[in-house]
């Protein structure tokens, strides 16, 4: 029983690292969208946006 319940512990606090990691991640990458060039991240996205419409219209 004991060693069932140490094993949650750890699977929630390596969750909770997770969470913490994605959120710097999404955090770091929104300040560097703010202060970067936007020209670049737009074409970026509109190249992406383009290629999976061409690829999901076929079907």
């Amino acid at each position: 029983m004991g060693k069932k319940s140490s094993f949650r512990f750890v699977a929630l606090l390596v969750s909770i690292r997770h969470l913490i990691t994605c959120a710097l991640y999404f955090y770091l990458v929104w300040q560097f969208e703010n202060f970067a060039n936007h020209n670049a991240f737009e074409l970026i996205s509109m190249e992406r946006v383009r290629y999976y419409n061409n690829r999901y219209s076929n079907y």
